[in-house]
Parts: C-alpha cells; structure tokens; sequence
C-alpha cells in the first residue's frame, strides 16, 4: 500500500492533447457564440436603419411644401438625409423626385444657375462671385422660392457629377463659379489668389515678385485675356492692370 502509482510519458501526453482538444472546441463555442451576436445585432441595425427610412419617408411626404419652400428647413432635412445614407443629389428620376420633387427642385436651381452664368460671361469670362450668383437667381426665382449659398453650391456639385463644367472655387473667404471648359492653372489661381487680397486686380509686376520668369508671367496673362477672365487697365500709371470683375465687384 505504501507504493506510488505511477504515471507514464504516453499517459501524460494522453491528458495534455485531451486538454488541449477541449480547449479548442471551447473557444470555437465562443467564437461561435461571438459571430451569432454580431449576425443578431447587424440584423437589429438593419430592421432599425429600414425603419427610420420608412419614417424619413413619412416625414417628407407630410413636410414637402415646407421642405421646398423654407431653406433653413430643407438644410436640416438635407443634413438628416445624409446620416441614413440618403443622396439629396440623386438624379430627377430617383428618390427625391418621386417623394418630394427636390431632384426637379435642384435640377431646375442649376439650369438657372447655368443661364446666370452664360449672361454675365460677357462680363467675368466666366468667373461668377457667388453672392452676385445667388442674387440674380433669387430675383429670376422671385421671394417665394427663396434659395441659399447652400442650394447653390448643391445645385451646382449636381452640375459637376453631370460633367458641365461648372464648379466652385474658394479663395480665402470668397467663393465664385468657374463656368469655362478648361480647368484653371496653378499658376492662374495663383494669380487669382494675389487679386483676391487686392481688390480684385493684379499687375504683371505682382507677378514677377513671385520670382517668375517674364515668360511665365506672360503665359498666365495670356490666358486670362484669351478665356476672357479679365479686364484690361492699359491707362494705369506704372504698368496695365488686370481686374477680375466678380472679385473686384466684392
């Protein structure tokens, strides 16, 4: 009776890959516990996110009025659309018009926009502030349908997924509507940058302190004077001038 029992190598190894085994089909349970909870709680966000569509739905019908005729509001209702994952952009054929008629809303806005552009271009060559934009298109819509910077600048980011050349550009605090079918060099916009703190003008010289060469300044003006982007001031004392209307009206 005082003997031990003792355990042999085999048996042990027996004991540590029985071990091992119940170890692994354990964590297989809980991964497959872990992946039922995650299935369960995408298919919960799934039913909720449909339902608050369906709401948003409901809503619109019942607001659509106020939806197009109020900014402020159509704002808000935009900035809601967008966390379900709404497109207010979407074409007349989609969402928007069959609900509320907002497609047509923006559809129309940039058609507007469009023509206020093609009528002042004999003016800015195609470089429209706009706050100017924003007041010839509030006047041709008159006070009932009254539009902001914001329907604006989504009306015309609809033109820019159509591909009409149309786009806004910033420069500091001031924002125009580039309408011309070339894109604007760097070294335009650099130019454009310097008349935005000057009135809206700049000179060969303002130019040339930027330590370009003679040639490359006169590449740039060149093409200002060629797209029609800018007036020329040959009376200026010192050197001509060159203005850009839509900033120069700021």
């Amino acid at each position: 009776f005082g003997s031990s029992l003792s355990v042999s190598p085999a048996m042990r190894r027996g004991v540590g890959i029985g071990a091992a085994l119940k170890r692994q089909q354990q964590q297989q349970q809980v991964a497959a516990l872990g992946e039922q909870l995650e299935a369960d709680t995408l298919e919960q966000a799934k039913v909720h996110f449909a339902a608050f569509q369906e709401k948003l739905k409901e809503f619109a019908k019942s607001n659509r009025d106020r939806i197009n005729s109020n900014p402020e509001f159509r704002q808000q209702f935009c900035d809601m659309c967008r966390t379900v994952g709404v497109d207010p952009l979407q074409s007349s054929k989609g969402f928007w018009a069959q609900l509320l008629g907002t497609g047509n809303f923006y559809s129309e806005l940039g058609v507007q926009i469009l023509t206020t552009c093609a009528v002042t271009r004999q003016e800015n060559g195609g470089l429209l502030d706009m706050q100017d934009c924003l007041a010839r298109v509030q006047k041709s819509r008159g006070s009932a349908a009254r539009v902001t910077e914001a329907d604006i600048e989504r009306a015309v980011k609809q033109l820019a997924v159509l591909g009409d050349g149309v786009r806004i550009l910033v420069f500091r605090d001031k924002k125009v509507i580039l309408s011309v079918p070339d894109e604007l060099s760097t070294d335009q916009t650099k130019a454009i940058e310097i008349a935005t703190t000057n009135s809206g003008m700049f000179t060969a010289g303002d130019l040339a302190k930027l330590g370009w060469s003679r040639e490359r300044v006169h590449t740039v003006v060149e093409r200002f004077v060629r797209d029609g982007l800018v007036w020329i001031d040959e009376q200026a004392p010192g050197e001509p001038v060159f203005y850009l209307p839509s900033l120069a009206q700021g």
